[in-house]
């Protein structure tokens, strides 16, 4: 679902999980933080997908933080530390170096 004010959300379903990823999304993409941008972003491309492909997959949350110095992430299906499941973090301390990372904002602006 998209509101007003830009903020993207994954979409909702019946449990309880999807309020809750609703609610971090949209704190992820307002709140004043280094990875606002980049979090705006992926939510942005989670609905572009979602809604090209027709794909209908069960919430999830994005983190965006230090992980264990190898990764660039990980997805974890059950719950996280937070008894949050579908999190898919991301190491922010390769974040500058991705590729990706200079395509992304433009994309986004095409939006």
């Amino acid at each position: 679902m998209q509101a007003a004010t830009g903020i993207f959300a994954p979409t909702a379903s019946e449990s309880g999980e999807s309020e809750i990823a609703a609610a971090l999304a949209g704190h992820q993409q307002t709140a004043e933080w280094d990875w606002k941008d980049l979090a705006r972003t992926l939510y942005a491309y989670d609905r572009l997908l979602r809604d090209w492909f027709a794909l209908d997959l069960p919430p999830f949350v994005i983190r965006l933080g230090r992980l264990r110095g190898s990764a660039y992430g990980h997805f974890r299906p059950g719950c996280n530390e937070c008894a949050v499941a579908g999190e898919i973090a991301i190491n922010t301390r390769y974040v500058s170096s991705l590729p990706c990372r200079r395509a992304l904002p433009a994309v986004r602006r095409g939006l």
